[in-house]
């Protein structure tokens, strides 16, 4: 539960995007990334779409020590826009609650690939054919 600054505090109320998460784990697609900023502290807002049509916005914060990357609490990916991660790619996130403050904390990202990625490839077409059709 990670508080936006003004700037994400309006893309969460204009487009529907949450940072208040339930702790679990989310299949999600990255929709797209915006630079957070409070005090001393930058960070990336990660805009993700779950399979179940949940809008989530997940926290990635730069490490302290090189090679600075923004990343989860893991430190495995680096979700940076000028990166190797692209919008529209599937992960599996995994949510937390952080010890100290009580919030939302994002713990882990894993890429989704191969016949799993397939699958919801098909699934997400379709769901907005079925989107489509009822229109």
């Amino acid at each position: 539960m990670v508080e936006a600054n003004e700037e994400g505090k309006q893309v969460e109320q204009e487009y529907g995007y949450h940072s208040y998460i339930q702790p679990g784990e989310y299949i999600a697609k990255l929709e797209g990334r915006t630079w957070y900023g409070k005090h001393n502290c930058m960070g990336l807002c990660c805009y993700f779409h779950t399979k179940e049509g949940e809008q989530l916005a997940l926290y990635a914060f730069r490490t302290r020590w090189a090679p600075y990357i923004y990343t989860t609490k893991k430190r495995k990916y680096d979700f940076h826009p000028s990166g190797e991660i692209k919008d529209g790619s599937w992960w599996r996130c995994t949510v937390g609650i952080c010890k100290s403050s009580g919030r939302s904390t994002w713990i882990k990202a894993e890429p989704i690939e191969g016949k799993e990625l397939e699958e919801l490839e098909v699934l997400s077409s379709k769901e907005r054919n079925n989107k489509k059709e009822s229109e």
